[in-house]
């Protein structure tokens, strides 16, 4: 279990309220968002700081450098000691599985953008998190793992589907 302390609380907050305001300010939607009023506003950056404290709980447990970034949209969320990106994903409970947007995942690639090597999920909601484990892009990207049962269709993955400990490529 990785617990963030207060310090990465308050770091987690600022991040999160400046990554909603860009989204916002450049259209970007997700299924919480669009017309909103102030407790769904409330709601939308409550979710956006377990997003962005799984990330760093991520980091923390994998002693890299967090992103700090807040005005980009970006396919990844770190790199790891190799050059490796990874896409770190939450989910609040035990039982749920790695999903990735489809439509996000083929925005990226229309507009050129590199995806990233792995996905990672991290369970658990602010402040404290549980690294699940990794799947490489190539194995979760694969049109035989889209899952339409959710608000927008997703590439997923179960639990006992991802690897604890990835063999790093030197670069």
């Amino acid at each position: 279990m990785i617990t963030l302390n207060e310090i990465e609380i308050r770091l987690v907050q600022h991040l999160a309220k400046m990554r909603y305001a860009y989204c916002r300010e450049h259209g970007a939607t997700a299924t919480l968002y669009g017309n909103i009023d102030k407790s769904e506003k409330a709601e939308a950056i409550k979710r956006e700081m377990d997003y962005v404290g799984a990330e760093l709980a991520f980091c923390k447990l994998h002693n890299i450098y967090p992103d700090l970034t807040h005005d980009t949209f970006r396919s990844s969320d770190c790199t790891l000691s190799n050059g490796e990106t990874v896409d770190v994903k939450q989910a609040p409970g035990d039982n749920h599985r790695l999903l990735c947007k489809v439509e996000a995942t083929k925005d990226h690639i229309r507009q050129g953008k590199e995806l990233p090597d792995w996905y990672a999920l991290m369970v658990g909601i602010m402040p404290k998190y549980k690294f699940v484990g990794f799947m490489a892009a190539s194995d979760l990207l694969q049109d035989s793992r889209i899952n339409y049962s959710f608000p927008v269709p997703a590439y997923t993955a179960t639990q006992h589907e991802l690897r604890l400990v990835i063999q790093l490529a030197e670069r």
